[in-house]
């Protein structure tokens, strides 16, 4: 034995060394792109204070519905992280402002009271901020929530202010709102328990006139509403303005459309004669002549050896002038054969086919749809007609009544309402009616005459249609403009038939 194994060293046995580690032998990962991969968002919908705080600072956000946004508790948590502002409603930030509004009228839609309360009481708004143009109390009247008016008039609400009740587009005046009080809302809604609130606990005032002229009793007797009528007492206050509200639309009508006669008779009657006379003939007549004789004068020393060049070849221009009348006259024999033998028995067959056509297939075809026009008209006349007869058997049958009764059974504004529905039907719907022929016939003679001439009858018509408007343009704005004033005269006659009877419906 060696003397390593009596020493007790055992060698061990040698293990093949790993590879040397080589730089860039192995590919490195790709780098991350945030781009490629979007992060996970979170969709659901927020409720509690994480609602209210995310739709503070997000404009474009809405609070949520739910019970836990809108518990007190919820709104007192706010207020501790974002106490009211201790500025005038004016001097604070805009968007604190708008959050503050939208929370006050979203708390009225779901009747939140409390919360209501809480808003007001404690500064971040006050029961007359008002929300585009419309009003806290004009919203709790909307929405007919009776607790929550009350509430708003006992915080300090103005019971008589003017708020914004809807709106409309106007195309001339743009966004148009539609003011009206507390009271006048809720009598055009015919809520008669808000009306008695309004009027017998807090003392509304129901004589006020709306900027359309409106008043709380015409509200009610407009839309219908008999309990609301009976109960307001009679007013006659804003006659004048409502005829002036409805007759500035009329008068608007009548400027465009005197706006129109007048464009049109400067179109035709000014510039069309002053480009005919005046512009075609200057550019095309005086100024050509006043440039041919500058033109001459600048060059009058060469102008007698011009003349004397063209006068040396007038005599063999007019020998050349006499060739090509000599061969155009030998033609002539020739052609007159070729017309005669192929041109015109190709015209004759041609024209005996399409007469043929036009007695046989379209002809019929155009009296057809001329037949069923004038079918039409003959029925809708005898309707007409038939509709006149009734109303007026209709007003005679009341009159009648109302004299044998005497007005027991039957009133005067049953009789006013026979003889304007006379009216309306002759004055009304069988003008209609005649306008309908009128469209009708555009129509029909279209078809008549594309059946009859094909394209030809097309542009034909377009032609005449072209005409016919220009000859029936003044006519018919005439006709707006009476129309205009026919409407402000019937509602001057209406005004003046509320002024008799202020509880006319």
């Amino acid at each position: 034995m060696s003397s390593d194994t009596d020493n007790g060293v055992v060698e061990e046995p040698q293990e093949p060394a790993p590879p040397e580690y080589e730089q860039g032998a192995e590919p490195t990962p790709p780098e991350y792109d945030p781009g490629t991969e979007p992060l996970p968002e979170y969709h659901g919908e927020l409720s509690g204070l994480e609602s209210i705080l995310h739709a503070r600072m997000n404009s474009s956000a809405t609070l949520s519905h739910d019970d836990i946004t809108w518990d007190l508790e919820t709104w007192r948590q706010y207020a501790q992280i974002y106490p009211p502002s201790t500025k005038s409603w004016d001097e604070r930030d805009a968007k604190e402002n708008a959050f503050a509004a939208s929370s006050l009228f979203l708390g009225i839609n779901l009747g939140k009271d409390d919360v209501i309360a809480f808003l007001i009481e404690n500064g971040f708004v006050t029961p007359n901020t008002k929300l585009a143009e419309e009003t806290p109390l004009l919203r709790a009247v909307a929405k007919i929530n009776v607790r929550v008016v009350k509430q708003l008039l006992d915080l300090g609400a103005e019971k008589d202010a003017l708020g914004s009740a809807s709106r409309y587009y106007d195309r001339d005046e743009g966004t148009v709102h539609v003011y009206r009080t507390p009271l006048q809302h809720a009598a055009s809604l015919g809520h008669l328990v808000l009306v008695k609130l309004l009027m017998e606990t807090y003392h509304c005032d129901d004589s006020i006139v709306a900027p359309d002229g409106q008043t709380a009793l015409r509200l009610a007797a407009e839309n219908r509403h008999h309990e609301v009528v009976d109960y307001l007492p009679s007013r006659r206050s804003g006659g004048f303005q409502r005829w002036k509200h409805t007759h500035r639309k009329s008068l608007r009508r009548t400027k465009r459309a005197m706006s129109r006669i007048v464009d049109f008779l400067k179109f035709f009657c000014w510039s069309v004669p002053k480009f005919l006379l005046w512009d075609i003939p200057k550019n095309t007549i005086v100024k050509p002549m006043i440039k041919g004789c500058a033109w001459c004068w600048k060059n009058r020393k060469d102008f007698g050896p011009w003349c004397k060049h063209e006068l040396l070849n007038l005599p063999g221009r007019v020998a050349r002038f006499g060739k090509g009348v000599g061969k155009g006259l030998a033609k002539i024999p020739r052609g007159c054969w070729d017309f005669g033998t192929k041109t015109l028995p190709r015209w004759v067959k041609k024209i005996s086919i399409w007469l043929w056509k036009l007695v046989s297939e379209r002809l019929p075809k155009a009296l057809s749809i001329l037949a069923r026009w004038i079918s039409s008209i003959i029925t809708s006349s005898a309707k007409a007609a038939w509709n006149v007869i009734l109303k007026i058997l209709s007003l005679l049958s009341t009159v009648v009544e109302a004299v044998i009764s005497f007005l027991r059974r039957v009133t005067l504004t049953d009789v006013w309402n026979g003889f304007v529905e006379v009216l309306k039907a002759v004055f009304m719907t069988f003008p209609k009616i005649l306008l309908s022929w009128i469209k009708a016939f555009g129509k029909t003679s279209y078809k008549v005459l594309k059946a009859l001439f094909g394209t030809a009858g097309k542009i034909l018509w377009y032609f005449a249609f072209a005409l016919g408007w220009v000859i029936i343009f003044i006519p018919r704005q005439l006709w707006k403009i009476v129309k205009s004033f026919g409407e402000s005269f019937m509602k001057a006659s209406h005004e003046l038939r509320v002024w008799l009877n202020p509880k006319a419906r």
